[in-house]
C-alpha cells in the first residue's frame, strides 16, 4: 500500500509559515541576518478563514498564501513538515508583510 502524503489545514485566524533557511539581501528589503536576530522571515503556506470577535462578527484574514512575512522567533508553534521548518502563529502575531517594491507614500 503506497504511503499517503499528509497535509495540514490551519483553523480560525491561524497562519502556517514556511521559515526561510537564510535571509536574502535585496535592494528593496532590509537585510536581517538569522544570527543574533529575534525575528524570522518566511512564506505563508496555509491560512485559516478568520475569526469571530466578541460581538459575533466574522473577521476574515487579511493575508494570502504566498505572502512573505516577518514574525518573532519566540512566538507560535514550531513544527517540521517534510523536514522543512514551519511555524504556526495567529495573524495578529505577524509583524509585517514584506513587499517586492516600496509602497507609494501618497
Amino acid at each position: 500500500m503506497p504511503k499517503k502524503k499528509k497535509s495540514l489545514r490551519v483553523l480560525q485566524d491561524l497562519v502556517l509559515i514556511k521559515i526561510d533557511d537564510e535571509y536574502k539581501s535585496d535592494s528593496n528589503l532590509i537585510y536581517l541576518p538569522r544570527n543574533n536576530s529575534t525575528t524570522l522571515q518566511g512564506t505563508i503556506v496555509s491560512i485559516g478563514p478568520g475569526t469571530i470577535n466578541k460581538r459575533y462578527v466574522f473577521i476574515p484574514t487579511s493575508l494570502k498564501v504566498g505572502d512573505r512575512v516577518l514574525i518573532e522567533c519566540f512566538s507560535g508553534a514550531h513544527i517540521k513538515i517534510h523536514n522543512e521548518k514551519h511555524i504556526i502563529v495567529r495573524e495578529q502575531e505577524i509583524l509585517a508583510i514584506l513587499l517586492d517594491k516600496p509602497e507609494d507614500p501618497s
